[in-house]
């Protein structure tokens, strides 16, 4: 900064306290990232910045687009340096950019970070403290159980990309490592976490449905299997849309919820489940080609369901 007799000096930005305990001569700036803007001292804390017009100079800065820069692969094309000299691509996405946070995020976030302070003791501790580790997970889950070796399992669901029915393991795998490393520098002494990304159990689902008089056999056949798959979505699925619980049971009698989400619909008169964890192409032939279905589908060696096929028949066309 120039002050009044043309003398140039560096100032530079405060520690981590701020201002707060910055002596009243000492030449420090905050930044605030999200507005960016520079704030100077109030004479009291920190100096206050000279009077004057343009002498402020700024050498070098940086603007992040957030949330915006997660771009796909293939966008990256020009070199900011290397002009058209150099050639450039993105062969995988762009992660980890990530919008400021909104009052009402921080206020649902606020308990959470009061329970935990930032040390993983208890379940819930480790959950918190895995969903915290990084904008790309989803969600976490623990058991809480310690093995004997002082180990203690995190489950994580990474974001999807934009086309994915779930995220692609070897994108996440860079994920999984800092996350486990987030944990451990968390834990007590002789806890060791173990992070894992969540795996998925493939079913496909056919649904027999008693429709009310003159209901649009199309329109609700098109609602309905909107509703079941986003109803065991791993990411807004479940009762209270926050994603299918991990681990959770898959009962028959779950879909006559969608009696009261589909008007048109009178009863669920029948509901298949099919396991398909052995059928390993994805083109391969639907469970209902191949015999009777389950009514009730536990998450045993799998943490979600993914959702292959949906088949919506109406009482009518099963006759």
């Amino acid at each position: 900064i120039e002050d009044q007799d043309g003398e140039r000096h560096r100032w530079l930005p405060a520690g981590k306290d701020g201002m707060i305990v910055a002596d009243k001569d000492a030449r420090v700036f905050e930044v605030d990232p999200v507005d960016g803007t520079i704030k100077f001292g109030s004479g009291r804390r920190g100096r206050m910045a000279p009077v004057g017009a343009h002498n402020i100079i700024v050498s070098t800065y940086h603007v992040v687009p957030g949330a915006r820069g997660n771009i796909g692969p293939g966008e990256i094309s020009v070199s900011a340096r290397g002009g058209g000299a150099v050639r450039v691509t993105n062969p995988f996405p762009a992660v980890g950019g990530r919008d400021a946070e909104s009052v009402e995020e921080i206020l649902r976030r606020a308990p959470s970070i009061l329970t935990s302070r930032d040390r993983a003791v208890t379940r819930q501790d480790f959950e918190i403290i895995a969903d915290e580790a990084s904008a790309e997970v989803a969600r976490a889950a623990c058991s809480g159980k310690m093995g004997p070796d002082g180990t203690v399992e995190v489950t994580i669901l990474a974001h999807r990309r934009e086309g994915e029915a779930v995220p692609d393991p070897f994108l996440a795998a860079g994920l999984r490592d800092h996350v486990e490393g987030y944990l451990a520098r968390r834990c007590l002494i002789n806890v060791q976490p173990v992070v894992r990304l969540a795996s998925f159990l493939p079913i496909d689902i056919s649904v027999t449905l008693r429709l009310r008089p003159n209901a649009n056999l199309l329109v609700v056949t098109e609602a309905a299997e909107a509703w079941v798959r986003a109803f065991l979505d791993p990411y807004k699925g479940g009762l209270d849309g926050g994603g299918w619980p991990f681990g959770g049971t898959l009962y028959a009698q779950d879909f006559s919820r969608m009696v009261s989400k589909i008007p048109e619909i009178r009863h669920v008169v029948y509901v298949q489940i099919y396991d398909m964890r052995f059928e390993l192409r994805e083109d391969g032939p639907p469970g209902w080609e191949s015999g009777e279905g389950l009514d009730e589908l536990a998450l045993i060696g799998h943490d979600l369901f993914n959702v292959r096929r949906v088949r919506i028949l109406s009482e009518e066309e099963e006759g």
